[in-house]
Formats: C-alpha cells, sequence, structure tokens
C-alpha cells in the first residue's frame, strides 16, 4: 500500500508502568489513520508471533485481535497467535486503525512487532507460505527424531539417540516459535507455558549438542563433562520452569555468552576429529557451521527468521550421514573381527569356532537327504614335520585343505579341526552313499604333494557319522566321528 500520508502512530489513553526505563505493565491505545486507499478495495493486516492481548479496528469495526484486553489483571488474557483481519476504507479512501493493548506478563509492554498491510491475496500467501513451512519442518524433524530413536534402540547408537533427541526438541521448538501451531492445535495452553516451552526448546540444544559432539569420542571421554552437561541441563529446566518473564528475557542474554563458549569446544573436537582422519568430520564440519551461522544470524539479526530451523535441519542431515559413515565402518570391522575369529589363519578355512557355529545352525529334518559329518586325519604327518621340517608341513597341510576342498561341493563345509585334523559336513543323496563320497577324497589324493620339486605323498584316516534330527550336541556328534576315524586308521596299520 502506498498511501497519501505517512504512517504516524497517535499516542491514546495509557496506563503503563515503567520497569528498568522501559513501559511494561498495564493498558495502551494508539491510533494510526492511513489514507489514500481505495475504497472498492479489500486489505489485510496481520503481525506474527505476537505475544500478549490487543483489540485491533477499522474506522470502528473489530478486524483482529489477540486474548482478552482488560484493564484489571485478573480478567486479562494473554496468547501468542498469528492472525489475519480484513478491513477496507471509507468513501474517503480512510482507515483509522485503533489498537488497544494489554500486558501483565511480559517484561515489555506493547507490540513486539510491525503490523503488515497489505492486498489480501499477497498477505495470505504469505502468511500460508509461512505456515505450510513450519507444519513441513516440524514433521520432518519429528520422523527424524523417531527414526533416530528407533536406531539408537536397535543398534544401542548413543549418538543416533543424542540426535534423535536434539531432532525432537527442534520439532517442538517449530510449534512454539513462529506462527505459533501449538496455540492454535492446544489452545488451552497458558501464554506463559508456550514462552516457557519456547525459551527451554532454545537453551536446551546447548548441552544436548555438547552430547552429540561427544558422543563421537574425537577427545578422550570425560565422565566429569558428561555429569556437568547433564547437570546444566537440568538447571536450565529447572530455571525455565521457575523463572517469571522478567529473568527470562535477561537469560537470553546469559545463554548467547555460552552459545560463544560452546563454538570454541565444538571446533577443538572437530578439529580433534580431522587429526584423528575420521571419514565423517568433513559432514558434521558443515553441519556444525551451518548451525552456528544459523544460530548468530538468529540472534542477531531481527530481520532474519527461520535461518535455525534450516541449519538444524542441516546438522541433523550431516550427522545422519556421519553416523551412517561410522556405523557402515564398525559393521564392516566386526565383520572382518568375525571372519579373522572364525578363519584358520594357515589354510583360509573355517576353524573349530566356525565349525560349532554351523552344527548350532545346522537344520536337519526326516527327509531323504542326509547329512555326514566326515573327520579326516592326516597319518603319519609327524614323520613329515620331522623329516623336511615344519614349513614343509605347513605348507602339506595347505596343500591338503585346497584339495579337500575341491574335492567337495560348494555347500559343503571343510574345517581345520585342529593340528593336522579336518572336519567336512557333507549333504549327500540316497543315490550317493558316503563311501563313494570318501572314495572320492581319497582319489583326490593318490597323487604327491610337491614341495620344491620333491613328492610327499600324502593319506589320511578317516570317520563319518550320519547326523540325525535328535543330535543336538556338537560334540557327540564329533566324537561320533573321531571314534570311528580311529577304529579305520587302527584297521590301516594292519
Amino acid at each position: 500500500i502506498t498511501p497519501t500520508t505517512p504512517y504516524q502512530w497517535v499516542d491514546g489513553e495509557h496506563m503503563w508502568t515503567e520497569i528498568d526505563g522501559q513501559l511494561s505493565k498495564g493498558v495502551a491505545t494508539y491510533r494510526l489513520t492511513i489514507s489514500g486507499l481505495m475504497p472498492s478495495r479489500i486489505y489485510a493486516i496481520t503481525t506474527q508471533d505476537e505475544a500478549g492481548a490487543y483489540r485491533l479496528r477499522v474506522n470502528g469495526l473489530y478486524v483482529m485481535g489477540n486474548g482478552v484486553v482488560s484493564k484489571n489483571p485478573d480478567t486479562y488474557l494473554p496468547e501468542v497467535k498469528t492472525v489475519v483481519g480484513f478491513f477496507s476504507s471509507d468513501v474517503d479512501g480512510k482507515a483509522e486503525i485503533t489498537l488497544e493493548i494489554a500486558n501483565f506478563t511480559r517484561k515489555t509492554g506493547g507490540m513486539w512487532h510491525a503490523l503488515e498491510l497489505g492486498y489480501p491475496e499477497v498477505i495470505m500467501t504469505h502468511h500460508t507460505t509461512v505456515v505450510g513451512f513450519e507444519i513441513l519442518t516440524f514433521a520432518v524433524m519429528l520422523s527424524l527424531g523417531l527414526l533416530f530413536l528407533l536406531f539408537s534402540s536397535i543398534r544401542k547408537e548413543i549418538t543416533a539417540f543424542y540426535v534423535s533427541v536434539f531432532a525432537l526438541i527442534m520439532a517442538l521448538r517449530v510449534i512454539t516459535t513462529g506462527t505459533h501451531i501449538i496455540s492454535q492445535t492446544i489452545s488451552f495452553l497458558p501464554l506463559m507455558v508456550i514462552i516457557k516451552l519456547e525459551y527451554w526448546s532454545g537453551y536446551i540444544l546447548v548441552p544436548v549438542l555438547a552430547m552429540i559432539l561427544e558422543s563421537l569420542e574425537y577427545d578422550k571421554p570425560s565422565v566429569l563433562f558428561r555429569r556437568i552437561i547433564i547437570g546444566y541441563a537440568g538447571l536450565v529446566t529447572l530455571f525455565i520452569l521457575l523463572a517469571n518473564d522478567y529473568w527470562l528475557e535477561w537469560s537470553y542474554l546469559v545463554n548467547q555468552g555460552i552459545i560463544f563458549i560452546f563454538s570454541f569446544y565444538a571446533i577443538y573436537l572437530l578439529v580433534r576429529g580431522v587429526q584423528k582422519r575420521d571419514e565423517s568430520v568433513g559432514y558434521l564440519w558443515v553441519g556444525s557451521v551451518a548451525l552456528l551461522v544459523g544460530t548468530y544470524a538468529e540472534l542477531s539479526i531481527d530481520t532474519v527468521s527461520y535461518a535455525l530451523f534450516f541449519a538444524s535441519f542441516a546438522f541433523v542431515l550431516s550427522v545422519t550421514v556421519s553416523v551412517v559413515i561410522r556405523f557402515s565402518g564398525l559393521k564392516e570391522a566386526k565383520e572382518t573381527l568375525e571372519k579373522d575369529v572364525m578363519t584358520d589363519y594357515l589354510t583360509g578355512l573355517g576353524n573349530r569356532a566356525y565349525l560349532y557355529r554351523v552344527l548350532g545352525q545346522l537344520s536337519v529334518t526326516e527327509t531323504e537327504t542326509k547329512h555326514y559329518l566326515v573327520f579326516v586325519d592326516l597319518d603319519d604327518f609327524k614323520n613329515i614335520n620331522d623329516t623336511h621340517g615344519h614349513e614343509v608341513g605347513d605348507e602339506v597341510l595347505r596343500q591338503t585343505a585346497h584339495r579337500l576342498k575341491d574335492s567337495v561341493r560348494d555347500e559343503d563345509v571343510v574345517v581345520r579341526f585342529a593340528g593336522d585334523e579336518f572336519i567336512i559336513l557333507v549333504k549327500l543323496n540316497p543315490s550317493y552313499p558316503i563311501e563313494s563320497f570318501i572314495e572320492r577324497l581319497h582319489q583326490h589324493f593318490m597323487d604327491p604333494i610337491f614341495i620344491e620339486n620333491e613328492p610327499i605323498q600324502v593319506d589320511f584316516s578317516v570317520g563319518n557319522t550320519l547326523i540325525d534330527p535328535q543330535d543336538v550336541d556338537p560334540d557327540k556328534i564329533i566324537h561320533r566321528a573321531d571314534q570311528r576315524m580311529y577304529e579305520d586308521k587302527e584297521r590301516r596299520k594292519k
């Protein structure tokens, strides 16, 4: 709107009291006359994030308001809502705006933000866009918070838990700031409860962020530091519960100082992450810098809105990437360690631990297909070691493992049980008896093993046992096959 006369509020009735040089408690009326409007046109007026009680009339007609305006503190009722009103000028193109304001709760009285006047389509588009953005941000933060909470409960990942807390607090902050969606959805909430939730959701982010960065273990974990952070979070919560609006406003400056100090701590931890060559620290640098810039922009620049929301979203995404990278690395390390634990270092076959795990997971049912455990023990292996040396003996074991592996199918299992003892788990059809399988094993060892062009003949004794559905003890299964292997060894000596 471009009126022919400049904006100029005219003071009406005043009943303000003064605290620290500022108008605070009481009631006041202001008037603003705008001329040069089009009588045939509808106009819109709004103000965002206004906490208190006010009534706004245009040319004597009620247009919009917040709460209940009263000179009596007992009947005065403040609210925090973002509303849009509509009005038209008189036949001369003039609009006299009368604004009645009451305040008996906040440290500073009057309107906190300027009224915005414009065409309805412009005002409503802006209002709808802002509300839509807040709803979307709330939904995203809530979803991320719940997702990380589920992930942390399943994987016992402490960083994911703190990120879930951060995201859920940001979801709360979205609906307690800006257009204050919470006041529209939970209309019975008192103004001071909403204000305290707004302060708490801002102040508590510092200790939560500290716990996120500390949980990454870029520096030596400190039990004392964690206790200090948890204690600080408790003090912040207690202060918010007990403080009145006067002290809440003063605490805003204190919180800015704490954020400033925390910035140096965050930078220190991230530098330590770089020094430790953590793969995910680059993403955390981006997210943390975005969060710090967004925080300072929202605290220092009045015209900047929602910077913290955008920055928080960027931070959560960066931590998400970091957690995924770290989790993938831990999973890969765990799989490598598990493979090392289950693998015989000399032959590359599975070891005794792997055998027991396979037997424990083996599912044997009453079908025609039969499961056998075959125990293989090399004959006179001690003589090979004594004659040719242990290095040659080790090579014999490696080539024996290779031949045994070649003699079975990929689905069968070959392990080095101990020393010169091997065990094969094989599944056979009735048309192929176990005796035929053992004969095939011997055929694979008819030719000698050549080591440095020297032939070494390797032979072995074999014992086998059928694994039936009633077998639940791996030791008993192995013992049966072991006994039959010794029986075979005794026969071969005769």
